[in-house]
This record gives C-alpha cells, structure tokens and sequence, in this order.
C-alpha cells in the first residue's frame, strides 16, 4: 500500500523510464527494475543506473475473538501473526486486563454498549492495522416465581418458575443437586433452589430464592356418630378456614358450608384450605342411622291398657307423660287420651296412636 519516489534530477529536457513514464519523478508501488534515460537540450542521451524496488507483501492483521460478548464477562483478542512487531492494542467500550503489547489480550466488558477493539503493528518495515466491532449484550436477570408464595404447605408441593423464556435452564437445590432443565420445576421440601439461564447468545445470569413450610391444616369433623332414622346429624369442621369441601367415602362433593347436614348413614370427610392457601382433610367421620322400633299398639280391657312388647315404655294423657309409668301394662286412673312411646335397645323410639 506504500510507494516510494524515483526522481531523475534537473538539467534534461525529456525523460523516458523504463515502465513508460516521462516525467521527471516516477511513484512506484510494484516491485521491479527501473531506469530512466534522458535527453538535454543539445540532444545528448544518458542512461541512469538501475534501481531494483522490492514491494513488502505484508498482509493486514487479522484480529480472532467474539463479536459478540455479554455483560458482565471476559473475552480473549488475539493476532496470530509471528512475525508482528510493536503490537499495541486500544479498546473502546471495555477495559484492558492483560498486556496491551502481547499478540493475545483479554478484555473485560462491564457496560452495555457497542466496543470496537484494534490493533497496531509493524511487520517488517510495514505498519499493518485492524479492528473488529463487538456487540456487547445485557446481563441477564432471571426472577423466580413462585405459584402460591415461597412456601410449601406440608405434605404439598410448589411449582417455581422464571419470569421470562430463556434457550436453557440449570436449575440446583442446596447441596448443588441438579433439580431439572425446564423452565419449571416442581419442589417438595424447603430450602434453597437456584436457576441459571442462558440465552441464544450465550450469555447467563442466576436467580435464588429460600422456599419456608407452613403446616397444613388438619380439621377434625365434630358431630354424632349414631341417630335414630328420621333425624339429621348435622357434622361441623370448625371455622377460621376460607374454603370448605365435604364428601362422601366415594369422593363425592356434598357441600361447600362449615357444617353439613345429613340423614345417611356413611363416611364423610371435609378438606378445608387456610389463610395461606394450605389444604388439610379430615379423618372420615362415620355416622350411623339406627332403625326405629315396631309402631307400638294399644289393647284395652276395662282400664287397664297394655301395649304390644318393646324394650322400655312412658304411657302419656292427654300427650303429657304420666310419672312412674314405664310398664308395658298402664291403668287408666283419669279421663282423657292415652299414649305409649316405646324405645328399643338403641334408645330409638315410637309412639302409638291415642286411645
């Protein structure tokens, strides 16, 4: 890319080179042999001597590294020309961190914005140069989401995610287990869980959160266990919870109340969720519906009144029970209506007509 200049000197009235020039002064940039012959005003010729010029075929240094680098990190610069002398290396938009007069340089990239990186050298006798622009890219800054909150209700789990879409995931519990490669994952115990993320260009950035245990909640169904058939046993979970499910030992739904009402013997549960969001069942709660006496049946002779065969008897007049009265045989001492209620072992009772 250089040239050098070949003047003939003063006193000719024409000039002719060997590469057909004619001016007085010849720019060469080829390698070759020159000469040049003049002719002065008496028409007397003279031949110079001859100049042989060598062209340097130096090529232009070549820099080897990224184009492009993320934020915060390290990147390596090299020329890998042997033969280069008095290298000096500038950086724009990052720092140098090694020798700047080495063939191989390391920079370091803090800030977010374009760099261009370039180098000076000699080869030989020639200066040669380059430069290479380097997109620098963000740090990444991945957030983990949690679906209910950075807590595990006991016996439950949590689902953890990142904010955002990354190319690939790491994600790691405390002890540096490797947790999974997805964007989420699902977690049991509490503790520390971190991800690190990568995008397309390679850069990363790492997120941690703590996940804590909150208790469960562990209602208890409070209510009968045996009725007589007719009634209703009405079962209650308690309250200070926000959402109630009852349910039949088949896991059907029966209601949504603190309290549930039922007239069927069977098993039933209630899941509650707290505050927290945390869900708890109950033990099953059996109840039973005992089956009611034999319609007792009154015969009469004179006053005396006797009531068909049951485990225990209270005669009434006039619907109001008469004292001491627990036989099955009543005598009819007073005017008015009589009545008997019979009860059976289980204690479930039934009343006769009036007479």
């Amino acid at each position: 890319g250089d040239s050098v200049r070949l003047e003939a000197g003063a006193g000719f009235v024409s000039y002719a080179w060997s590469d057909g020039g004619s001016d007085r002064a010849l720019m060469v940039k080829k390698s070759g042999t020159y000469f040049v012959t003049g002719v002065d005003s008496n028409g007397c010729v003279g031949v110079s001597d001859t100049v042989r010029i060598f062209v340097d075929a130096a090529s232009q240094a070549r820099i080897e590294g990224p184009r492009e680098v993320c934020q915060p990190s390290i990147a390596v610069f090299a020329v890998g020309d042997s033969d280069l002398t008095s290298i000096r290396w500038t950086v724009e938009g990052g720092s140098i961190v090694t020798d700047s007069t080495l063939s191989t340089i390391s920079v370091r990239w803090d800030s977010r914005s374009a760099g261009v990186v370039r180098v000076f050298a000699r080869k030989g006798t020639c200066a040669i140069a380059d430069s290479v622009q380097v997109t620098v890219r963000a740090a990444l800054h991945p957030v983990i989401v949690a679906d209910n909150g950075y807590s595990i209700c006991t016996g439950d789990s949590a689902h953890l995610s990142t904010d955002a879409q990354y190319a690939e995931y790491a994600w790691y519990d405390s002890s540096g287990a490797t947790m999974g490669n997805t964007r989420e994952i699902s977690v049991r115990d509490p503790g520390r869980y971190s991800v690190t993320v990568r995008d397309a260009a390679g850069c990363e950035g790492r997120a941690t959160v703590t996940m804590t245990l909150r208790p469960s909640p562990s209602p208890v169904v409070t209510g009968p266990d045996s009725l007589c058939v007719g009634e209703a046993a009405r079962l209650f979970a308690g309250g200070g919870f926000v959402r109630y499910e009852w349910r039949d030992i088949a896991g059907n739904p029966l209601g949504s109340d603190t309290a549930f009402v039922t007239r069927t013997s069977g098993m039933y549960t209630v899941s509650v969720t707290d505050t927290s969001g945390c869900r708890g069942t109950s033990p099953p709660h059996a109840v039973r519906f005992l089956p009611l006496p034999v319609t007792p049946s009154i015969s009469r002779s004179g006053d005396s009144l006797r009531s068909s065969a049951a485990f225990s008897y209270q005669w009434y007049l006039d619907s109001v029970a008469i004292p001491g009265e627990h036989e099955q045989l009543c005598i009819a001492r007073n005017d008015g209506r009589y009545s008997v209620r019979v009860m059976n072992a289980s204690g479930c009772a039934a009343w006769s007509r009036l007479i």
